[in-house]
């Protein structure tokens, strides 16, 4: 349980995010990076001005054609409840939408632990 703690103490304060709220964050953020992608603004600006965005990952980028379809399937994931599933798909997004995903992919990987962590609680409650 320690590692999954360790993943939610930074949010002590102020709590993990919700999913409904994740959720709604990646829609945002997902329309933004599709926007850049068809040029309507470039994800280079939205990256250095916007204030969504604290760390960069230095993943690999993929193929920028797979952009799209990852975040459609990231979003189809979410909307079934599937936020690990959402997790992995976002982790293999790269490149600027993937620095534009920074901070949801943190508050995502907090919002899997906490609810592991919930699980494994209740668990252990029910075999007592």
């Amino acid at each position: 349980m320690k590692p999954l703690l360790a993943q939610i103490e930074p949010y002590a304060v102020t709590g993990v995010p919700s999913a409904a709220h994740l959720r709604e964050e990646f829609s945002q953020i997902s329309m933004r990076i599709q926007w850049s992608q068809h040029s309507y603004l470039s994800v280079a600006w939205m990256v250095h001005l916007l204030p969504w965005q604290h760390g960069a990952s230095a993943a690999q980028p993929v193929a920028p054609g797979n952009t799209p379809e990852l975040l459609h399937q990231a979003s189809t994931q979410l909307g079934s409840g599937d936020m690990a599933g959402a997790v992995t798909t976002v982790q293999s997004i790269g490149g600027l939408p993937q620095e534009a995903l920074a901070d949801w992919l943190e508050d995502a990987k907090a919002r899997v632990a906490a609810d592991a962590l919930v699980q494994r609680l209740t668990d252990r409650i029910d075999r007592t």
